[in-house]
């Protein structure tokens, strides 16, 4: 009987604990709800109606950029807050629960809570510990320079469609990887895998170049046998063409009065050196007409890309068109390349048809 009793005591005592574990846990999930229904309350009317939807770039008032108003400062602080709080591992589990999910969605800040498609934190980023996720319009990384008007909101494009393209060149150890408008760096970190002899960013906006060059540095300490990646803030499309042979990676950044810039530089490159090779690798290739009327570019590869599986659902669609072309001295295309592009929306999204 003793012996029954003493260890009756101590499952009664395992039985307090978890009991006491599992109150702090739930108290900490209401603190965490309450802070979002608290969040939502305060930030439903600024964030109501916003647009996620690509939205081209407006060109900044004189001092309107190191004059933000207040009230943008803190609707911006509001909903990273929210994030945050939807994002942190007790409250997660729970306010992704299907009952739970469908109330909270009722409310007008829930798209900050959970966030579109592309907000959603990448496999990518949560595999290697870097920031590349997000969807950025124009207004949320003004800089005030003219060429903003033409230009488009930061998304990532999608490792495994980067990943297949490369992986259809020749050996590119002699190679320069340049990404026009690279954003937070995501193409140059999958371009890290390859063995580039160098790779670069040319981003406009300081704020995205600065975290590109933190997650450069991350890559950088996990995998220190890779190319460095290094980044430069500039308008991407004067970027002066390095000397040798190149690839140059765009993800729609442009509208085709920069794109039509880039394109004189790539045939300016080509026409001072002829020996030299350059591919271009355009995703979604929105304004892929400027670079089919280039006498000196011609195309080797053109292909819809389906995503992985784990990528499918942190963007708007589920596969990108892609198109390289070559100019210079470049190995004969072996494939047919002639697939149509087809606008389905219009400066925004292009796929291709056979």
């Amino acid at each position: 009987m003793g012996g029954y009793s003493f260890h009756a005591r101590g499952a009664s005592c395992q039985q307090t604990i978890r009991v006491s574990r599992q109150r702090k846990y739930l108290a900490w999930v209401g603190i965490g709800l309450i802070a979002v229904v608290i969040l939502s309350a305060v930030s439903g009317g600024m964030t109501a109606g916003r647009m996620y939807p690509p939205r081209s770039r407006t060109i900044a008032p004189a001092g309107s950029v190191a004059n933000r108003s207040l009230f943008s400062s803190a609707k911006s602080a509001l909903r990273q807050c929210l994030r945050a709080v939807g994002n942190a591992p007790i409250i997660y589990p729970v306010v992704n629960i299907p009952c739970i999910k469908g109330v909270l969605s009722s409310l007008p800040v829930s798209r900050a809570l959970y966030g579109s498609r592309w907000d959603r934190k990448h496999p990518f980023d949560r595999i290697h510990g870097t920031d590349t996720s997000g969807f950025l319009s124009g207004d949320d990384i003004l800089t005030g320079h003219p060429a903003e008007v033409h230009g488009s909101p930061y998304a990532g494009a999608q490792p495994s469609v980067l990943r297949e393209v490369l992986s259809t060149l020749p050996d590119l150890s002699e190679f320069t990887f340049i990404d026009l408008g690279c954003g937070k760096g995501r193409p140059m970190l999958v371009a890290s895998e390859f063995p580039f002899r160098d790779i670069v960013g040319v981003e406009l906006s300081p704020m995205l170049a600065e975290v590109a060059r933190k997650n450069a540095a991350i890559l950088a300490r996990r995998y220190p046998d890779r190319t460095p990646v290094r980044v430069d803030v500039g308008d991407a499309t004067i970027y002066p063409m390095p000397a040798g042979n190149v690839v140059l990676f765009v993800y729609n950044s442009f509208d085709s009065e920069l794109m039509q810039k880039v394109v004189q530089g790539v045939e300016q490159a080509l026409a001072a050196d002829s020996q030299r090779c350059i591919y271009v690798v355009y995703c979604n290739p929105a304004v892929g007409h400027c670079f089919d009327k280039s006498p000196l570019l011609t195309r080797r590869y053109a292909r819809m890309l389906d995503y992985t599986p784990e990528e499918k659902g942190y963007a708007e669609d589920a596969a990108d068109g892609v198109i390289i072309w070559q100019g210079g001295n470049a190995p004969t295309p072996t494939s047919r390349a002639d697939a149509k592009i087809v606008i389905v929306k219009d400066r925004w999204r292009a796929e291709l048809v056979a």
